[in-house]
């Protein structure tokens, strides 16, 4: 028997429940917006694109602005408070949507806070994973915690497409569905504080709170002249780029008729997304799995996989023969995009967790998760604006699957800092990963 696990308390696996159904409230809001671009284009007078550039590209910057915060506040104070903050501003994000969304400022305050929510709450897993379990059970937490944003996303079009039934069209009474997401994530919350402030006594000892401080800021000083730091950013902006810009675009680029779009009914673009839907839900558990009992921590052979076969199949959804003439490989294709998307991040926060001393883990993982962020709103503005110039769809998907294909060097490249491996290491433990 592992006798690593003893130490651990069987506590993690509530914390494990917490952070799932925060991702999970996380998922709802992130797209609470996304069913309703036409309506609100069309109550606003505004274009499908300047909705997008408003919705998601308001929101991208403020995630990012505070996932670059929380990595420094994760070191200095623990994640426990920044992301119970979080959730509660989540909270209030989701809980104005309804009443405050009258005029174009009312949907970007709403935005900015569930993008200021997301930072915290997005960034903290690696911190998490690192504290609260071994090493051997990090990728299944990761992967595990991934599928909640997924299942999140989910539950948005489901509930808001049938409240827009019920309510005939009122927007806005459909968003109220969402208020469940954020009761359930603060009411776990708050049992997890007293569950964790009891047993986490328990957890073995780790290099975090309470570091020599200038041990800290030599190591991360000596992180951030290293080319793994950019690499592992290079990783995290090709991943905020494709998953943001195919959740922005892509369900336009099936409803819309051509030659913008291809033009699906709403019934047939519901069931095409859920492709998506499933298999990023499939993406981060199996990657979690594949990462801790097969390869035993290793996360190359992940990333390699993830962004080419991500690449190929976003290119591959912009032909006819696709699309219209071979519809079994385009279902493939939709599915393997979200399959491969979730699995990413469940792989660099391991890395993360694994390679680097507890006391800049958070660091590490929030600053090049926070810049990717922004870079990648960058990118979906981009895409929008391409959209807006050409009129149609064509450009924007090709630039998504160009990124994706880049992060192949990443994946390649990836290694671990000499200085944090045992005395001896040799170049092949250092490309072991």
């Amino acid at each position: 028997m592992d006798t690593t696990l003893r130490v651990y308390p069987k506590s993690r696996w509530f914390v494990l429940a917490t952070i799932f159904i925060g991702y999970m409230a996380l998922g709802m809001a992130i797209v609470a917006y996304s069913p309703i671009v036409g309506v609100i284009s069309g109550e606003f007078k505004i274009t499908p694109g300047e909705v997008s550039l408003l919705a998601i590209g308001s929101f991208s910057i403020a995630s990012a602005a505070a996932s670059a915060v929380s990595g420094f506040l994760f070191d200095k104070i623990g994640w426990v408070i920044p992301f119970a903050a979080a959730t509660v501003i989540m909270a209030l994000g989701i809980f104005l949507t309804p009443y405050v969304t009258y005029s174009l400022t009312g949907i970007l305050v709403t935005r900015i806070l569930i993008g200021i929510a997301s930072g915290p709450i997005t960034s903290c897993i690696a911190n998490i994973a690192a504290e609260w379990f071994p090493a051997k059970e990090r990728g299944t937490f990761n992967g595990v915690v991934s599928m909640g944003i997924t299942l999140g996303m989910m539950l948005t079009f489901n509930i808001v497409g049938a409240g827009l039934a019920m309510y005939k069209g009122n927007w806005r009474m459909a968003e109220s569905g969402l208020f469940f997401g954020p009761i359930a994530a603060i009411i776990i919350m708050i049992i997890m504080i007293f569950v964790i402030k009891k047993t986490k006594s328990a957890l073995p000892p780790m290099d975090t709170y309470g570091a020599d401080e200038e041990v800290v800021k030599h190591d991360y000083a000596y992180v951030l002249k290293q080319p793994v730091y950019y690499l592992i950013l290079i990783g995290m902006v090709c991943y905020g780029w494709v998953m943001n810009s195919w959740n922005d675009l892509i369900p336009g680029y099936l409803s819309i008729p051509a030659p913008t779009g291809i033009g699906f009914d709403s019934q047939t673009v519901g069931t095409l997304m859920t492709y998506t839907q499933i298999g990023s839900l499939l993406g981060g558990f199996c990657a979690g799995f594949f990462i801790d009992r097969v390869l035993k921590g290793r996360v190359r052979p992940v990333l390699i996989f993830a962004y080419i076969v991500m690449g190929v199949s976003v290119l591959a959804v912009k032909f006819p023969f696709v699309y219209h003439d071979t519809p079994a490989l385009f279902h493939v294709c939709l599915f393997l995009v979200g399959f491969c998307m979730m699995t990413i991040i469940p792989s660099l926060s391991n890395f993360v967790a694994r390679t680097f001393p507890g006391a800049i883990v958070g660091k590490v993982f929030a600053t090049t998760f926070g810049v990717a962020l922004l870079i990648a709103a960058v990118g979906v503005n981009f895409g929008s604006t391409m959209l807006l110039v050409t009129g149609t769809y064509q450009l924007p998907i090709l630039i998504i699957g160009i990124v994706a294909l880049v992060g192949i060097i990443p994946a390649l490249t990836l290694y671990k800092p000499k200085r944090f491996l045992p005395e001896g290491a040799t170049k092949k433990d250092m490309r072991s990963m």
